[in-house]
């Protein structure tokens, strides 16, 4: 499933932390309209993967330091969601929230338009696709409580991916292979970003993907890499 968000801010500047600001909007929506599903993503704790993500599309942006200036005060939100129920549930709490001002730092925002999609079913097992945010891969060791992030020019980033998709996918109760993935970079860049204070590694560009359709079709809809939920891993696919 794919919801098509646009929102109107008061003003044309927001946080280079904005992630964090449409989570909030999600989490305030949840709660406000199923208050078990948003306890089961999103209560204090709980560490529940989710099967989302989203991407986030400016006019026109200036990226300064701290903030970013866009060249209008509009901002459009794409969600997939791999579990079409829960997506369901999310489109309708979204839309309890439209027109309601909702503050973030030193702007308010109020999500002006929605429009729900279906997804088709993808039976290919060999797609090129373009990262619509940033694709963070993520080794963390449980000795030392640190993350290394890798991007597609380290000779870590393949087998790191394929570890971070096999857990994603036993942690969710699925059974999708992942023996045949593979990623492909094409035409990439590394990009640097930033979530709740903490500066991450990551790839953008367009890549080939390898693998069994079931775990393509999984990916398209709920993103690739770690962090989904939180706006990256989110791609089109080109062909």
């Amino acid at each position: 499933m794919k919801i098509n968000l646009e929102f109107t801010l008061k003003n044309n500047i927001i946080s280079m932390e904005y992630h964090s600001f449409i989570v909030s909007f999600f989490k305030k929506a949840l709660e406000s309209y199923d208050e078990q599903l948003y306890k089961d993503l999103y209560q204090e704790g709980n560490t529940k993967l989710k099967t989302f993500t989203f991407s986030v599309y400016f006019d026109s942006p200036q990226f300064c330091k701290e903030q970013i200036i866009l060249g209008t005060n509009k901002i459009r939100v794409h969600i997939t969601d791999y579990n079409l129920q829960n997506g369901l549930l999310l489109s309708n709490a979204l839309m309890n929230m439209e027109k309601i001002s909702f503050p973030i730092t030193n702007n308010e925002m109020k999500l002006s338009r929605i429009i729900t999609e279906r997804l088709n079913l993808l039976t290919e097992d060999n797609i090129i696709i373009q990262m619509s945010s940033p694709l963070i891969v993520r080794n963390h060791n449980k000795e030392t409580n640190q993350d290394n992030y890798y991007t597609y020019q380290d000779s870590e980033f393949k087998d790191t991916l394929k570890l971070n998709l096999k857990s994603m996918i036993e942690k969710l109760n699925y059974s999708f292979s992942v023996d045949d993935f593979d990623i492909v970079p094409l035409k990439n860049k590394k990009t640097v970003v930033k979530l709740y204070h903490h500066s991450m590694n990551a790839s953008l560009g367009i890549f080939q993907l390898k693998g069994n359709p079931e775990l393509l079709d999984f990916l398209w809809k709920a993103g690739i890499g770690s962090h989904r939920s939180s706006g990256f891993g989110s791609f089109k696919i080109l062909k």
